[in-house]
């Protein structure tokens, strides 16, 4: 259940929940994922990045190619990451739109790969809530996390990556105060 807003909550790491979540934004073509960790007083970036897939899915045989090769970078990441955190989240893949076929699979791989400890966070709530109500580029969610994490070292950063931090943070702040993502 989302909450609106009238602005988006201070980026402050004591309004969050204490842990270490791996979090996934995710797509067949792009799947940004980040670990990140929060003591309470600061909220790092363990390690993230972007997984890319290289088939071009003009056709079914090509999405299951995708499938396939993202369950295999996954399961990898999973391999190296799933013992180290507390909480995996993913993106709820929305109900229509754009590249839904693409959502859909990639959702379910991480739902497969991860044991069903995936829990989903819906994209509108994460925008309400760190970002404020109303309609949001891709931009400005780049820099919502740039706020919240801002001394992010060399790692690599990208839209996808900036997303998913945003589905930890989130997560985090529902635990922190009850909500449902």
């Amino acid at each position: 259940m989302s909450r609106l807003l009238p602005r988006p909550i201070d980026t402050d790491p004591a309004l969050l929940a204490r842990g270490t979540v791996l979090a996934f934004d995710a797509a067949l073509a792009n799947t940004g994922w980040s670990v990140i960790r929060n003591d309470g007083e600061h909220l790092d970036v363990l390690n993230c990045g972007c997984e890319h897939t290289s088939s071009q899915a003009t056709s079914h045989e090509k999405t299951y190619q995708r499938t396939d090769e993202l369950m295999s970078h996954l399961t990898r990441l999973i391999g190296n990451w799933g013992h180290a955190v507390d909480h995996i989240v993913v993106e709820r893949p929305a109900v229509a739109g754009h590249r839904i076929e693409s959502a859909l699979m990639a959702a379910y791989v991480v739902h497969h790969v991860t044991g069903g400890r995936a829990v989903l966070v819906s994209r509108q709530h994460v925008l309400s809530l760190l970002l404020g109500p109303g309609n949001h580029t891709k931009a400005q969610a780049r820099a919502a996390a740039r706020r919240w994490i801002p001394d992010r070292g060399a790692e690599p950063f990208n839209e996808h990556i900036a997303d998913a931090e945003l589905l930890g943070i989130t997560h985090l702040f529902d635990l922190a105060h009850g909500g449902v993502s």
